[in-house]
């Protein structure tokens, strides 16, 4: 039989080997955490490194923006009267009790369930304003924000330049063209065009969702638009959002015949669309500002 001091032995031994765990036990978790600490703080930089990377990349232009010689400011207000007036600088008014000039800006109303033209109620505005000059290489640009209720549903359009019979709503663009944006599903950008080549009855997309507008936000966007040679597909289309190249292509064909310019702005804007699965489903407005031409 083992004596009481033997026994005391053990048991001093038992919590001395039990203790030992412990603060080994205490040790490795101090170390595992350590460890944890250390790689997502090593994720976190590789992830930070790639984000950094990322933008840049997104954001650097793939070529200089076109210096041009001219440039002019745009005041759309005299539409308002321009049929009173008869204004030939306007064609193809519809939608004046939309518009609201404010401090410069445009603000345009789309009441619920609006979508095309055509339909009641009427939503948007739309004219065709003629610039001064004719030519074969411009820029347009503007400021543009969507209402903080706007609801983009399946999409609508959005201004841009065009010429000659500035052909839409299912024309053909034998005699014209035009490049308006759409605004698509979830703020996704579209260039919405009217081309002599086009091969379904309404226009043809360029771009899309290569940019995605959120609402209660100011973008500049912009179009810089270079006719084709007659018989090559040497057209210029580049598409900026503040400053940012969003679209390029260097192929486009805009006419087959010379006499076909730039030398109009196509004001456009209303939800759809063709059918009420486009309509808005809320009262809202567009906020436009600040047009510039440049040539």
């Amino acid at each position: 039989m083992p004596t009481e001091k033997e026994k005391s032995l053990v048991v001093t031994q038992k919590k001395t080997l039990q203790e030992t765990l412990r603060e080994n036990m205490i040790l490795v978790w101090i170390i595992l955490f350590l460890l944890g600490v250390i790689i997502s703080v090593f994720v976190c930089k590789i992830d930070s490194l790639q984000t950094s990377v990322l933008n840049r990349s997104e954001k650097a232009p793939q070529k200089p923006m076109t210096v041009f010689s001219h440039s002019r400011v745009l005041d759309f207000s005299p539409v308002l009267t321009a049929q009173a007036d008869k204004n030939p600088d306007y064609q193809n008014i519809w939608g004046e009790e939309n518009l609201t000039f404010n401090n410069g800006g445009i603000e345009v109303f789309y009441p619920v369930g609006s979508y095309k033209p055509s339909e009641t109620p009427r939503g948007g505005a739309g004219f065709i304003y003629h610039l001064d000059s004719s030519v074969t290489h411009a820029r347009l640009s503007y400021d543009l924000k969507f209402d903080e209720n706007f609801d983009f549903v399946k999409g609508g359009k959005l201004p841009w330049f065009c010429g000659g019979t500035c052909p839409r709503g299912g024309s053909d663009a034998i005699d014209g063209f035009s490049t308006r944006y759409m605004w698509r599903t979830d703020g996704d950008i579209d260039l919405y065009a009217y081309l002599p080549r086009k091969t379904v009855t309404m226009g043809e997309s360029y771009g899309r969702g290569n940019f995605r507008f959120v609402v209660w936000q100011e973008y500049r966007i912009t179009q810089e638009l270079r006719m084709n040679r007659v018989g090559k597909e040497d057209g210029l289309l580049v598409v900026y959002v503040d400053g940012q190249e969003v679209y390029r292509n260097e192929s486009m064909v805009y006419r087959e015949t010379d006499d076909l310019v730039v030398d109009s702005v196509l004001f456009s804007t209303f939800f759809g669309g063709s059918d009420p699965t486009w309509a808005t489903p809320v009262d809202t407005k567009t906020y436009f500002k600040n047009f510039v031409v440049e040539w």
